[in-house]
């Protein structure tokens, strides 16, 4: 897996700039074992928590990966929730609903809200980020419904 390499490299230094580097780009990976391998990392503690919780949001912006974020909170949930670095007014749950910050559609948004929805308020400032990564995605799909067919339009003349 192409991650390997990163991970391993993430393992050999312990300078802070370096390290953001190495997991600043295993946030942009586009394939799925790098992305898994990325999230299984964190989880494990291989990669310290709060250093590489990116990691769980990973994939987001490419159509084939962009659940990834949200399936393996769903699967993970617990685990999760028990690793979450609390403290000084701040809850890491409060972010869970930012595995949904890419999504365009109603089936993705009523799964969002249908996990999360009864989950958040057990989370300080999580119920304010799930309302609001929902009101995001209302008005992703509005606009995609309004910029949609001039687009298919523009698109068929070529």
């Amino acid at each position: 897996c192409s991650s390997d390499l990163f991970l391993a490299e993430l393992k050999k230094t312990h300078e802070r700039q370096e390290r953001a580097r190495i997991l600043g780009a295993l946030q942009r990976f586009r394939d799925p074992a790098a992305i898994n391998a990325g999230m299984q990392a964190v989880l494990s503690g291989e990669i310290p928590f709060m250093e590489g919780a990116g990691l769980l949001f990973s994939g987001q912006l490419f159509g084939k990966t962009r659940m990834m974020s949200f399936n393996f909170l769903k699967a993970h949930f617990d685990e999760i929730v028990a690793k979450r670095p609390t403290g000084g007014g701040f809850d890491f749950g409060s972010q869970f609903p930012r595995v949904g910050a890419s999504f365009c559609d109603a089936h993705s948004r009523a799964e969002l809200q249908s996990f999360l929805g009864p989950k958040v308020d057990e989370f300080s400032g999580a119920r304010r980020m799930l309302d609001q990564t929902l009101e995001s995605i209302d008005v992703c799909i509005a606009q995609k419904a309004v910029q949609e067919p001039s687009v298919v339009s523009f698109l068929k003349q070529y």
